[in-house]
């Protein structure tokens, strides 16, 4: 490559520990070196890759070329640069290197998400002259501030630039390397060898498809649902410094509705034994011509979702409930819409854990229209539901604790729920049916004072009385 064309390297997310003079230790999120017998131009180039130079002062803009560490330890001996080459490159498997692309100035970084666990095959002079690629059908470009970042949930790194130039050939859906381009060609061979050793790339074959096309694992994959399998498997990134949202949520209205308490000792020493519960569970769609009481979904709720103890003190207040939930952080709200229940109006209610429900404001018809819509998502459209439970999500609970892990928890929360409901309306002689559809609530729900992104539906459950 011509001097003004070239990857520059730096430490991302990543400390050195300078242990003693001939040790440091380098710390990633993935990993941990330690890097004993240092000479002095090895401990130069580490500190050149954290941006200080050999006085330790902060350099900028930071980043290195390979060829001036090794320029720079080789003065000493060669082994020390193939010594370096071979830290290099267990560095860049960590996950612990950024690398720039500088064409008269720094044009598009990639910073590592997740450790390399398959080496790509190099990209050869051969290769580059011959082989065509296009950008992943996984790939996605989003803002983030004032830059753009493209990534690939089958991508060990991502790119962030704001170069327009770089942008406008992204836009193009044919041969990446073939493309019209203000860079020159030998620009544009750098920018595709980024974008391929990121992951971002795949090629195409001689019948016009690309390798992606043809993965019989790859092919089952929609864009959306891969992102979210690799992005909750991902380690987990903290979102924010703030608090999360209170344990429990503020009341939500002033009409008050107290809830029957069963007597839990009691039921330890008379409810039915758990293996028939377990194994008579089932999903009932089918109610009796009496409907559930007021008392029956108050002991229900009791037995599912009640605050049995609260948790308060460092790093964050909690609570124990009947099922378990990530952190004991409990995310989930209950909201009860009524259509048949003994004792208790109609109507959309919050259900708060410290056991009692608050009837909300929203008109029954649109109560009533939730409900209707309700039967055909489970596939018996010829029965009135007696109520549904709608399990929202308060994000923010979630989410300063587990970042981008915060909705795959919160599926995974909602899930032992629902075999909590389950078990405690078998026990109860009652009929659960939970749904793989969610109606649409969220006229509802906005009518109600709840905003959908700061607490989203995540799940609904039918509850009623047996047959």
């Amino acid at each position: 490559m011509p001097p003004e064309i070239e990857f520059r390297l730096c430490f991302h997310d990543t400390r050195l520990i300078e242990d003693s003079p001939e040790q440091v230790t380098v710390e990633g999120r993935f990993a941990r070196f330690t890097i004993a017998n240092l000479t002095p131009g090895l401990l130069d180039a580490l500190r050149l890759l954290i941006g200080r130079d050999a006085m330790g002062q902060t350099i900028h803009p930071i980043g290195v070329s390979e060829t001036t560490l090794l320029e720079l330890v080789s003065e000493g001996h060669f082994s020390e640069a193939l010594r370096l080459k071979a830290y290099l490159r267990r560095f860049e498997e960590a996950g612990m290197l950024a690398r720039t692309l500088w064409l008269y100035g720094p044009k598009a970084t990639a910073l590592p998400v997740r450790p390399l666990t398959q080496q790509l095959a190099p990209m050869d002079a051969e290769a580059e002259r011959r082989q065509r690629y296009v950008l992943s059908r996984f790939a996605c470009i989003r803002r983030e501030r004032r830059r753009m970042i493209i990534e690939s949930p089958l991508a060990h790194a991502r790119i962030m630039t704001d170069s327009w130039e770089i942008m406008q050939l992204l836009g193009n859906v044919g041969n990446i390397t073939d493309h019209p381009f203000p860079f020159d060609f030998q620009a544009r061979k750098a920018l595709t060898r980024l974008l391929y050793d990121a992951g971002l790339l795949t090629s195409i074959r001689d019948d016009g498809r690309t390798e992606e096309d043809t993965d019989e694992g790859l092919k089952q994959w929609s864009f959306h649902d891969l992102r979210f399998l690799t992005t909750s498997q991902n380690p987990v990134e903290v979102a924010s410094d703030n608090q999360p949202a209170p344990v429990v949520k503020p009341p939500m209205s002033a009409n008050i509705v107290e809830l029957f308490k069963p007597n839990i000792e009691q039921l330890k020493q008379h409810d039915k034994p758990f293996t028939w519960v377990l194994e008579e569970r089932r999903s009932l769609r089918e109610y009796g011509e009496q409907p559930i009481t007021r008392d029956q979904l108050g002991e229900f709720l009791y037995r599912s979702a009640r605050i049995k103890e609260m948790l308060e003190g460092e790093p964050y207040d909690a609570s124990r409930r009947p099922y378990p939930s990530a952190g004991a952080l409990y995310e989930q709200e209950l909201y009860i819409a009524v259509q048949e229940c003994v004792d208790l109006a109609e109507g959309l209610y919050h259900y708060s854990p410290l056991h009692q429900l608050e009837k909300l404001d929203v008109p029954q018809a649109m109560v009533e229209t939730l409900m209707s819509s309700t039967p055909l998502l489970t596939g018996k459209a010829d029965f009135t539901p007696q109520t549904l439970i709608i399990v929202t999500a308060r994000f923010q609970r979630l989410q300063w604790k587990y970042g981008e892990s915060a909705l795959i928890l919160a599926l995974k929360d909602a899930g032992v729920l629902y075999q909590t409901m389950y078990l405690v309306a078998t026990a109860m002689e009652l009929a659960p049916c939970a749904l793989g559809a969610i109606p649409d609530a969220n006229s509802v729900m906005s009518t109600a004072g709840i905003y959908r992104y700061i607490e989203p539906v995540i799940g609904c459950f039918l509850l009623g009385s047996i047959a």
